[in-house]
């Protein structure tokens, strides 16, 4: 099932470029988090990362990081006002899998320092599917040679 995650980060005046802070992700209806737990039986699939209208949704010049099970980062976006979604040259985003009770977590890094606080909104486009499972292989074997007790002798 296809759904849109609203990403957000809250970027505070002064801070330095470079500077990495954790943003939160909210599923339709649910509540914010900081780590999304994909749930038991389902595996999840990036598809997109885009932005609806960069003046006012990106009011600062950022990337995005998305990061798997809290230690690896798995992909880092270019700025994300160039990812506005009826731009034709917006680069394209890999799938990424996260398999189930595997974590996903988005932060951001600054690429300017702004005079004020600024909020940051860009979404994150994924299939979240019922896993498959591989289909196994079945060997089937002949049944053993039996004798009977005639066929001894």
């Amino acid at each position: 099932m296809e759904k849109v995650f609203v990403v957000k980060a809250t970027i505070k005046a002064n801070t330095p470029v470079g500077y990495r802070l954790s943003a939160t992700i909210q599923e339709p209806a649910k509540a914010p988090v900081t780590t999304y737990v994909v749930p038991k039986g389902f595996e999840l699939r990036t598809l997109d990362i885009y932005v609806r209208d960069p003046a006012t949704e990106v009011p600062i010049n950022c990337c995005a990081v998305l990061v798997k099970n809290d230690v690896e980062d798995v992909l880092k976006t270019d700025p994300l006002n160039a990812l506005t979604v009826t731009n034709p040259a917006k680069p394209r985003v890999p799938t990424l899998v996260f398999d189930e009770f595997e974590k996903l977590s988005v932060d951001v890094i600054t690429l300017e320092s702004p005079t004020a606080d600024k909020e940051v909104t860009f979404y994150l486009k994924v299939d979240e599917s019922k896993k498959t499972t591989p289909a196994v292989a079945t060997v089937t074997r002949p049944s053993p040679l039996v004798l009977s007790p005639a066929r001894l002798f």
